[in-house]
């Protein structure tokens, strides 16, 4: 039960009304001129204020007076009446005061009882802000191990960066000493030099040859549209992307259309013309002698499409190094290639061009990239023959019935994706951190 101060200022007044009415009772029934003394002083206060208890004892001892004076002997004609009623007045008034002074005593104690709670309140509430104040403390020395664990982590991801870009360099230095000119011993032991060996196709007969086999350039466009989705972080970035065999262009068309900023190189000088022809920026070289020209960190991506099928493995794996080198932290690497695993592209389609070295499984070029030092290597398949029929249809997972995982299985090999693309990027190295 609560019983504040204004619980008391209304008994107070009731007990005024109170009083007021007997007086005015009083009055009706004195003689004419009497004159009423003065109020009884009020009791004593705490503090400046009223307490409860000395409000209840002023207000009996009035309504004493009052009685009294009410009931006096006097010259009226109830004075004997008076008289006869004043014991059993008194006993009322005595009832009175000690059940006035009973209630002040109860206030009082509901009052103390008020204050004590609020004194305990006031102590919990200071437990629970210093509880509180602890826990963040807490939380904040927390914070800032992790901050001093995450610094720590940034600063080893340089020291891996640094140390890889190290053994590029060592690489590429070795592999120069190893690529110089010297006699290739081919069938029958007749030594011929690497320089005299001719291509399979001139350049303005592989241009037709991609004319043919390949698909126009409308059917290349639609096809790498949807290979945007593996560059978008570069669309308004400030840093090129690299397009290596950039053929006739239909790649950078996408890529201008975005609003990514791009140039190609290729070998095939009748290519590049016809790049250049469409507005695109398209340079005639070679792609890892342009790689390794390129200054460090100064790409935001490098892609190639159906190059690497081109390239023997040890020159892959220094394109894969130039790559690394040439790319800014967190940049897009992105590579496009057939897919041995449709077995009408492992079986045939591969080999119709003459210029393919050898089907690169998906598994070998993820490995290849990752053990180049790329992060977040995935593999993306793409272009399938016939989505509906490549889509598995059992139910039942390897629980399946085994002639519905076989036609499911066989529907992926024949019907599943051409090619696929691996998509990878160099470590982000966090800015501001010291070594």
């Amino acid at each position: 039960m609560h019983l504040g101060l204004c619980d008391t200022a209304a008994l107070t007044n009731r007990l005024e009304r109170c009083l007021a009415m007997t007086r005015d009772l009083r009055d009706a029934d004195a003689p004419r001129g009497a004159v009423e003394g003065p109020p009884a002083p009020m009791a004593a206060t705490v503090g400046g204020e009223i307490t409860p208890l000395a409000a209840a004892s002023h207000g009996a001892s009035r309504a004493r007076s009052v009685l009294e004076s009410q009931f006096a002997a006097g010259s009226t004609p109830f004075a004997p009446l008076k008289r006869a009623v004043r014991p059993l007045s008194r006993a009322l008034t005595g009832r009175l005061v000690e059940a006035g002074q009973a209630l002040a005593t109860a206030i009082d104690s509901l009052v103390v009882a008020h204050s004590e709670g609020s004194a305990r309140e006031a102590e919990w509430t200071e437990r629970v802000v210093s509880l509180e104040q602890e826990q963040v403390g807490s939380l904040e020395r927390e914070r800032e191990r992790e901050r001093e664990r995450e610094r720590e982590r940034e600063r080893d991801a340089i020291e891996r960066d640094r140390d890889r870009l190290e053994v590029v360099r060592l690489r590429q230095q070795v592999g120069e000493l190893t690529s110089a000119e010297r006699p290739r011993e081919v069938s029958g032991s007749v030594p011929v030099r690497a320089d005299d060996d001719a291509p399979p196709l001139d350049d303005a007969t592989y241009l037709e040859f991609e004319r043919r086999f390949r698909g126009s350039p409308e059917e290349i466009l639609q096809r790498q549209r949807d290979a945007l989705q593996f560059v978008q972080p570069l669309v308004g970035c400030a840093e090129p992307l690299l397009d290596l065999g950039s053929g006739r262009g239909e790649w950078l068309m996408v890529l201008r259309e975005a609003g990514v900023l791009a140039y190609g190189v290729d070998s095939n000088s009748d290519m590049v013309a016809a790049a250049v022809s469409a507005g695109l920026d398209a340079r005639s070289g070679d792609a890892l002698e342009h790689l390794a020209q390129v200054q460090e960190g100064s790409l935001g991506g490098v892609s190639a499409f159906h190059l690497v099928e081109h390239l023997p493995i040890p020159v892959l794996r220094r394109l894969l190094d130039a790559a690394y080198v040439a790319l800014k932290p967190g940049g897009i690497l992105m590579l496009e290639t057939p897919n041995p695993r449709n077995l009408m592209v492992g079986a045939a389609t591969f080999y119709l061009d003459p210029t393919h070295i050898r089907p690169l499984h998906p598994l070998l070029l993820q490995f290849l990239v990752e053990s180049c030092g790329f992060a977040d290597v995935r593999v993306h398949p793409v272009h399938a023959v016939d989505e509906r029929l490549a889509t598995p249809t059992a139910v039942g997972g390897a629980d399946a019935p085994a002639h519905d995982r076989i036609l499911d299985a066989a529907g992926q090999a024949i019907f599943g994706a051409q090619d696929y693309v691996v998509v990878a990027r160099r470590g982000q190295i966090p800015v501001g951190v010291e070594d």
